[in-house]
């Protein structure tokens, strides 16, 4: 079983593995600022915060079916 703290540690390693606009946009929404808020903060547009965000989420979906399947062959 994960903790709580494992958890935000493996996510941590996972986000700073990303490059740094997509890791800077993610944490962002993470404190639940807006795209709109995001957008403004980086000086960058809507549209380039959603493609962070998607590429970002995929990069987070990937990480947890790969340690989800390491996991399943050790256990």
């Amino acid at each position: 079983d994960f903790s709580n703290k494992e958890l935000q540690a493996w996510l941590r390693k996972v986000i700073e593995e990303m490059p740094p606009k997509r890791r800077e946009v993610i944490l962002l929404s993470m404190k639940r600022m807006t795209n709109d808020e995001i957008s403004l903060k980086l000086n960058i547009s809507q549209n380039t915060v959603k493609k962070h965000k998607k590429e970002a989420y995929a990069v987070i979906k990937a990480a947890v079916k790969s340690d989800l399947f390491i996991f399943s062959i050790f256990f």
